[in-house]
């Protein structure tokens, strides 16, 4: 990629970086989301908790859920959104017009298809996977396979919604396509608290299930809403002759392994955990992963989505040094954030799952669970959220070969190293340690590929960046550690906890800031000076 003068001078300010802007109406929607999700999880421990029909729903409902994520979310953040992006970016409207009709037929008859396959097959593959040495309690098999094959429906519509959102992104339309999960979540917690109220285990688990399709429902007419209103409409045509379509179709294996390696893993990871004899292992890894996503999804979700257009915007424009610069800045925000928040969780992981979960079924076995397993899913939270945007960065260069390569050693890491770790001393808790190793291994991998690829990028200023975050998060986490000791002696009750738990990480946060701005960091003037910035 050459640097083009003219296209750097024609594209404005704009091209200088992410949308700071964008990034906050996304996350604080996207925080609201997780806000609503970690309810949502609540909901579900507080009627299922730990037991069978916990580990069941959690592995039917991870079937179509990682589907979800490879084929929909990863494809269109990956492999849709740079495509799409060049066609907005150029001057033939009637091409543009084309390839997104052609474009929302094609995935429209892609996730017909892989639903109606995972209903049909679906239970057949999880037999043999579940129960291959026939050891396995027939009743939780019986009730996953029964599960799943009513939660692939769920499959049907958020496909269908994330064909939506990638047309969404094209345009760079961020914030209903950021509003939709909270429809999901709202449906879930509502029909949760209404109709499973009362009922068993055995039962409450086909309610949260139906509350998963009617959530799905929701978001895909919320988007369709959207995407109508801009006049774009699917046309009955066969839409495999469309160029921009193929060129889609090139990029989406690979791009499905490359960014939805993660999805794999937790997969893996939940078969691993399902082996052993005791219930609770596979749900305790569900809630783990979900507190995960909590940070990741709040405010790196949010800036590798709308930096995924810029980049691409850039390199359609072959601006290589505003790619660099864009890229830099992305990265070391990410750290900024990811950091921190890594360590202040590891130090209140007991309290922040105790006043998450801990009411209903989830008892005090469930809360050791969750909280041994969530401490080494910890430690790889900055690494899984910088393989996410440098996946991203590679894709916005339409570079497939680099993403798919790290994804590979992610996963010869994962698999073997999990496997090892959890048949040992460590026991289950050796699978989130492994998922976190892998993805150390990939974000070095990711960075050694990087220094090839892009040109200009500063990695002096990535440095010093890591280097003051570390510093500023040390300092910090002594202070947290204080606080955490503290809070462990009083012994308080529920909503006494959450208020002493909020209050620490809030202190904890200004003091972080305040030592960043203290060691000269630009990324906290950056955010600030984003959320001060108006719209042009």
């Amino acid at each position: 990629m050459q640097k083009s003068e003219e296209k750097q001078g024609d594209s404005g300010p704009q091209d200088k970086g992410p949308d700071l802007r964008s990034v906050f109406s996304v996350g604080l929607l996207t925080l609201l989301s997780r806000v609503l999700g970690l309810l949502r999880e609540a909901t579900r421990a507080y009627f299922l908790g730990t037991g069978k029909f916990a580990d069941a729903f959690q592995l039917a409902f991870q079937v179509p859920n990682m589907l979800r994520s490879l084929v929909a979310e990863g494809a269109v953040s990956s492999a849709v959104v740079p495509v799409l992006t060049r066609y907005v970016r150029g001057s033939d409207k009637e091409s543009l017009k084309s390839v997104r009709e052609n474009y929302l037929l094609a995935w429209f008859a892609l996730v017909v298809v892989i639903t109606l396959a995972g209903v049909l097959f679906s239970g057949y593959l999880l037999t043999v996977l579940l129960d291959f040495k026939q050891v396995a309690d027939p009743e939780k098999v019986g009730l996953t396979v029964e599960l799943t094959k009513i939660l692939f429906w769920y499959l049907l519509f958020i496909g269908l919604a994330a064909s939506l959102q990638g047309i969404l992104h094209a345009h760079a339309r961020f914030t209903g396509a950021a509003f939709s999960p909270i429809l999901f979540n709202v449906a879930f917690i509502a029909t949760g608290w209404i109709a499973a109220r009362g009922l068993p285990a055995e039962e409450a688990v086909y309610v949260f299930s139906g509350a998963v399709i009617l959530g799905g429902v929701l978001q895909f007419f919320l988007l369709a809403s959207l995407v109508w209103r801009m006049g774009i409409r699917p046309r009955l045509q066969w839409p495999f002759g469309n160029p921009g379509v193929r060129e889609i179709g090139k990029l989406l294996l690979p791009v499905v392994f490359g960014a939805g390696i993660y999805q794999i893993n937790m997969f893996i990871s939940t078969l691993l955990a399902w082996r052993f004899d005791d219930d609770g292992f596979v749900a305790a890894l569900g809630y783990s992963s979900r507190l995960m996503e909590v940070v990741l999804g709040v405010f790196v979700f949010a800036l590798s989505t709308v930096s995924l257009t810029t980049l691409s915007r850039l390199a359609a424009d072959r601006d290589e040094r505003g790619f660099a610069e864009t890229l830099g800045v992305v990265l070391r925000l990410s750290l900024f954030i990811t950091v921190p928040s890594a360590v202040g969780l590891f130090l209140l992981r007991q309290p922040v799952v105790s006043m998450l979960f801990e009411r209903g079924e989830f008892d005090d076995r469930s809360l050791r669970l969750t909280t041994d397993v969530f401490q080494y899913h910890i430690i790889g939270l900055c690494f899984v959220g910088l393989a996410r945007v440098l996946v991203s960065a590679f894709y916005a260069l339409k570079d497939i070969k680099t993403p798919v390569l790290a994804a590979l050693a992610n996963l010869l890491v994962c698999v073997p190293l999990a496997w090892g770790l959890s048949s040992g001393v460590m026991g289950y808790k050796g699978i989130a340690l492994a998922a976190s190793v892998a993805a150390v291994v990939q974000v070095v991998l990711l960075m050694v590929l990087l220094v090839g690829r892009v040109r200009f990028f500063d990695f002096r200023a990535l440095a010093r960046s890591v280097q003051k975050c570390i510093c500023c998060s040390a300092l910090m986490g002594l202070a947290v550690w204080l606080a955490a000791g503290w809070i462990d002696s009083l012994q308080s009750g529920k909503l006494m906890l959450a208020v002493l738990v909020f209050a620490v990480i809030l202190a904890a946060a200004a003091l972080y800031f305040l030592l960043s701005r203290l060691l000269g960091m630009e990324e906290g003037a950056m955010l600030l000076k984003g959320m001060r910035r108006k719209r042009s």
